[in-house]
């Protein structure tokens, strides 16, 4: 039987089906009759397109197995290139982190340099004020902590482009280490209770306290949390 005939009989079997009432027990058989007819119909329906069924579900499980070898092939090709990749962004974020916390500590130097170097004036001021002699400050720590900040300035984030790197760009961020435990999140409500950070900030949610510590470059552990700066290439 070809599909069309099958077809036509399906419509058939409803134009003279469709037409059928049930009003007593004779009727009643006859309608039973013709619902193992409809039965029977849709077994001969199944039983015809089965065999493409079958054949389609087999073209689609082979589509997928192929799909999925062909996948795994090209992870297979990219592992090395990737973790190659990673590598490299992890050493080079490691070599700007370095640089970035050389920086920070001579900028520090130069805090503590000059903090002493105003004592020293001060304790000069006072002494002309008191003896009228004149005394010449040192600032040879200053001089000398300035030169160490110079020497030791982070490069710029953007690495001048080669034929090989064609721009390579970082980018820093903070991570936040929430508090954790009873006695680190009472520290950090006691600091926001007095004004030292935002209000926004007593829920301990990270993008306000975030957005806090860039604003305010905040690093290392403050009062319950965690500042740490990374710098992730791009």
């Amino acid at each position: 039987m070809e599909e069309k005939e099958l077809k036509e009989n399906m419509l058939e079997l409803k134009t003279n089906l469709s037409s059928l009432k049930v009003t007593d027990g004779a009727t009643l058989e006859i309608a039973i009759a013709a619902i193992e007819r409809c039965k029977a119909a849709t077994k001969r329906v199944n039983e015809f397109f089965k065999p493409m069924v079958d054949k389609s579900k087999a073209a689609v499980d082979m589509a997928r197995n192929l799909q999925r070898e062909i996948k795994d092939k090209k992870q297979e090709i990219l592992d090395p290139v990737q973790q190659a990749h990673g590598h490299l962004k992890q050493i080079t974020g490691d070599y700007w982190m370095e640089q970035k916390r050389l920086e920070r500590e001579a900028q520090e130097k130069i805090r503590k340099a000059e903090e002493e170097a105003e004592k020293a004036r001060e304790t000069a001021r006072k002494l002309a004020e008191t003896t009228g002699e004149k005394v010449e400050v040192d600032n040879s720590a200053v001089m000398e902590a300035n030169l160490d900040a110079m020497m030791n300035k982070a490069p710029d984030k953007t690495v001048k482009a080669t034929p090989e790197s064609k721009g390579v760009t970082f980018r820093t961020d903070i991570e936040i280490e929430l508090p954790e435990g009873d006695e680190n999140k009472r520290v950090f409500c006691r600091a926001v209770a007095d004004g030292k950070y935002p209000a926004s900030t007593i829920e301990v949610k990270l993008l306000p306290l975030k957005t806090f510590v860039k604003q305010n470059k905040i690093h290392g552990v403050h009062d319950g949390f965690k500042a740490t700066e990374k710098v992730i290439p791009v």
